[in-house]
C-alpha cells in the first residue's frame, strides 16, 4: 500500500461482528495495531451526530496515543470535519487486544 500499511478486515459484510468475535479475531491475527471503526448516530437521525473522535483505553500507552493523534488528525484534515478529539474510555475491545488499538467513531 501507498503508505507501507497492510489493512486487514475483519469481517467482510455489513453485517455487525459481535465485540467478543472482533477481540479474538484482533489477537489471533498478529497485527501491530486495532482500528475499530463505528459509525455514530444520536436519535435515528444520521445528521444529528457530526465529527470524528477517536477513543483508547484510559491507560493507553504512548505508542497508542500516538497512532490515536495521527490518525485522528490525518481524518480531519481528509474529511473536514468537527474534531471531537481523541478521549479516554474503558472499553472492552481497546482494553482486551493485545496490540495498540484506537476507536474511530464518526459521524459524517
Amino acid at each position: 500500500m501507498e503508505e507501507g500499511f497492510t489493512v486487514i478486515f475483519a469481517h467482510k459484510t455489513q453485517e455487525a461482528v459481535s465485540l467478543v468475535t472482533g477481540i479474538k479475531l484482533a489477537n489471533s491475527m498478529n497485527v501491530d495495531a486495532f482500528v475499530s471503526i463505528h459509525a455514530n448516530v444520536f436519535d435515528s437521525d444520521w445528521n444529528s451526530a457530526n465529527g470524528i473522535e477517536t477513543l483508547v483505553y484510559s491507560a493507553a500507552r504512548k505508542e497508542t496515543m500516538t497512532i490515536a493523534s495521527l490518525t485522528q488528525n490525518a481524518l480531519i484534515a481528509a474529511c473536514n470535519r468537527v474534531d471531537r478529539g481523541v478521549k479516554k474510555v474503558n472499553y472492552a475491545v481497546l482494553l482486551e487486544t493485545k496490540m495498540p488499538a484506537v476507536h474511530k467513531a464518526w459521524a459524517l
